[in-house]
């Protein structure tokens, strides 16, 4: 059992779970050539306060925590990190959380992620 913040589900079974909430989200990108759709889950605000710990520790990303961070994170998944980062400093220190934030699981991991490497150095 996996635990996504304030859920402790199943990772196959999370999808259904947010249909259930009604916090599955389906998003249209007009961005591409082709019709694309892609599925988002909306989180409550909340799960973004674990996050915090990356604007606490992002100055500290010198010398060896540097080079680990560098290996630890592939350049679009740093890219990605670095593109939240705003989000998160704004959240932090000037608006608050929001109510809810929608995104990719897969985003959403990497920025667990990223907050507990950041928790870490």
């Amino acid at each position: 059992m996996a635990n996504y913040g304030h859920l402790s589900v199943e990772p196959k079974h999370l999808y259904d779970y947010a249909e259930e909430q009604g916090q599955l989200l389906w998003e249209f990108e007009p961005s591409s050539k082709k019709a694309a759709i892609r599925l988002v889950i909306a989180f409550p605000g909340e799960v973004v306060h674990n996050w915090y710990v990356i604007v606490e520790t992002w100055t500290h990303l010198v010398g060896s925590k540097r080079r680990k961070y560098l290996s630890e994170f592939t350049e679009p998944e740093r890219k990605m990190i670095s593109k939240y980062h705003k989000y998160i400093y704004n959240w932090y220190l000037r608006t608050g959380s929001p109510k809810e934030v929608a995104m990719k699981l897969t985003t959403y991991n990497l920025m667990n992620r990223a907050a507990n490497f950041f928790a870490t150095i």
